[in-house]
């Protein structure tokens, strides 16, 4: 009777053991499942919030100058018109309108042609690449009073005395371009520079191309 007591207990204990270990495992099961919801919710939000900051990021023009406040309201509202215009991005007019949007009085500033090209070694304009003259011709138009230098150069190919008579027909090919559009030629200086003051290293086909360039300098607005 003893004996069959205490095997009674033993199998009691044996099961609330296994009861207890059951529960304890089903416990352990539902503290994964609500570790990883979480897991999976934080990720979904810092997703979120990552693609939010992203989308407000590309919401942002960098290039956007605003108009200075100091401007009269009439020279505000040609800069507006000019805007409206939506010059090539980059090009020497957009450099120029935001120039004039801060209302700077320094005159020391280089613009660059960007896209302007030439064919060959020749001071003829490439027409597909022409886009950047009508503009600045747009903004001179607009600022009367708006005076300007080109300084033109070249690479080192050929002769010294031929790039400089080079750089000199090129300028005086975005001269005329300038005064058929309206702009007196008193208004634009011309400085032919050749192959002098190279930006780049003249061995490289890279090189050379940036060393064939037209820059500007505003010299009265």
């Amino acid at each position: 009777m003893f004996f069959q007591n205490q095997r009674q207990e033993i199998v009691f204990m044996f099961g609330f053991i296994q009861v207890l270990l059951l529960i304890l495992a089903l416990l352990f099961v539902q503290c994964k499942k609500a570790d990883n919801t979480g897991s999976s919710t934080s990720s979904a939000s810092k997703q979120e919030l990552k693609d939010t900051s992203v989308s407000k990021t590309h919401l942002v023009d960098t290039n956007y100058v605003p108009i200075a406040f100091h401007h009269p309201e009439t020279v505000k509202q040609v800069l507006k018109n000019l805007e409206a215009l939506h010059f090539t991005e980059g090009g020497i007019a957009a450099q120029v309108l935001d120039y004039l949007k801060r209302g700077d009085n320094d005159y020391g500033e280089d613009f660059k042609f960007i896209y302007l090209q030439f064919k060959g070694r020749t001071a003829e304009i490439v027409q597909k690449f022409n886009t950047e003259i009508p503009e600045l011709a747009n903004i001179m138009n607009s600022f009367p009073n708006l005076k300007i230098r080109l300084m033109a150069y070249t690479d080192n190919v050929g002769e010294e005395k031929a790039n400089e008579i080079l750089s000199e027909n090129r300028a005086k090919a975005i001269q005329k371009q300038l005064g058929d559009a309206g702009i007196a030629a008193d208004r634009i200086q011309i400085k032919a520079f050749g192959e002098k003051y190279p930006v780049a290293n003249n061995q490289s086909y890279d090189g050379q191309m940036l060393n064939n360039r037209i820059e500007m300098l505003i010299t009265s607005k």
